[in-house]
């Protein structure tokens, strides 16, 4: 029986948790960014690609998480190489959760 708009709770929570890290580094990036001088070698130049890095791994996780929560196929993550169409397709897939798949880790 599939019920619309149930989202998996675990892979619900899952998301926002990767998304906020997502969030974070690239706030973090921008800020040492502009408070670095470019020009300068120095740790600054470590810390954003890495920060970069984090951001981009969190954001494909975040779009994983947040397939499987609506109960669908880890193939949807194809579309998100076409960019914002990709992830506006992602947004809205129907949910195909159903009522057993609440609470899956």
């Amino acid at each position: 029986m599939i019920q619309g708009g149930l989202m998996i709770q675990a892979y619900k929570k899952k998301t926002g948790t990767a998304g906020a890290v997502c969030l974070v580094a690239i706030i973090a990036a921008v800020v040492i960014t502009s408070a670095v001088d470019p020009k300068q070698a120095g740790l600054a130049n470590v810390v954003v690609p890495l920060l970069s890095l984090v951001a981009g791994i969190a954001f494909v996780l975040a779009c994983w998480f947040h397939i499987k929560a609506k109960g669908r196929s880890g193939w949807w993550m194809l579309v998100l190489p076409l960019n914002l169409l990709g992830l506006v397709i992602l947004a809205l897939l129907k949910y195909r959760a159903t009522g057993d798949e609440k609470n899956v880790a």
